[in-house]
């Protein structure tokens, strides 16, 4: 296939870049989801049983409010390391959203059946189909998600061209697991 030029700070690649750290936080961090649920059930039934309840269960009610704050100060707690890497993360993608719309370089992006193939003036590279799990589409871009999320390429239709985007998402379907 003939190398399709693709530039550094094309407009999708924001989009693309919010998609994968929104990907990568739910693959990292999603599995906190169901104690958080259990966590706000929990405090919706305490707090209406400590106040409907009569005043002789003073030692029950403060056990339990014990316990509820303490899991609110864990959740607390739980929570401060993935918000600094959320935020560290936004100011990664802030800076390299900046560093790529001062630049006006180029890479060449090919691909046939047996690998995927991203040169530029200085490297070469060819990745075979296997080497990436998954593939997925979203907003008319095409991810190729490797185990780490860091090592993901994003390709947009309007990178691509139709034809090439039909091609590629053609040959990802047969290659690849998609991504859910």
């Amino acid at each position: 296939m003939q190398p399709i030029k693709i530039a550094y700070n094309s407009s999708s690649v924001k989009a693309q870049l919010e998609y994968l750290i929104k990907q990568e936080f739910i693959a990292s961090f999603g599995n906190f989801k169901k104690p958080a649920l259990y966590l706000l059930g929990w405090i919706c039934f305490i707090v209406p049983f400590s106040y409907l309840t009569r005043d002789n269960l003073v030692v029950l009610k403060g056990v339990l409010l014990s316990l509820t704050a303490l899991a609110v100060f864990l959740a607390i707690g739980l929570s401060i390391p993935i918000l600094i890497k959320f935020l560290k993360r936004n100011a990664w993608k802030r800076k390299t959203l900046l560093n790529l719309s001062k630049n006006d370089q180029y890479y060449f992006l090919s691909f046939d059946d047996d690998q995927i193939s991203i040169s530029t003036d200085m490297y070469n590279t060819n990745i075979k189909w296997n080497y990436y799990n998954y593939y997925t589409e979203f907003n008319d871009s095409l991810y190729l998600i490797p185990k780490s999320f860091y090592e993901a390429i994003a390709c947009s239709r309007l990178e691509l061209g139709d034809d090439s985007y039909e091609r590629l998402k053609a040959i990802l379907s047969t290659k690849l697991l998609p991504f859910e």
